[in-house]
């Protein structure tokens, strides 16, 4: 089965959208994971930007976002994202347990 990267969610916040994360669902090497990005730029000049990415095991994710947005995002698009790799290949989907948040 390839690989696979979908992007179900994306936030911008600030008064001037300088917030920005997107969340992916990824099926990589046999795991299911969520990879999460941001880029967080500060207003004011003496504060540094902090952007970076995260891979999360599913169970921490849902963990860590309950009642927020992506969560929500996320549980409309994990049942399309794993018919369309299991449409084409009948092998199991391992849920990755074992990421480092």
């Amino acid at each position: 089965m390839e690989n696979k990267k979908e992007l179900f969610h994306q936030q911008r916040q600030g008064t001037m959208m300088q917030n920005e994360d997107w969340w992916y669902l990824v099926y990589e090497n046999g795991k299911l994971f969520v990879h999460h990005e941001w880029s967080h730029t500060p207003l004011k000049a003496d504060r540094n930007t902090d952007h970076g990415t995260e891979d999360l095991d599913i169970g921490n994710f849902l963990l860590t976002t309950q009642g927020k947005p992506e969560q929500k995002e996320f549980v409309k698009a994990i049942d399309p994202f794993l018919k369309t790799l299991t449409l084409n290949n009948p092998n199991k989907i391992t849920i990755d347990t074992n990421r480092a948040g």
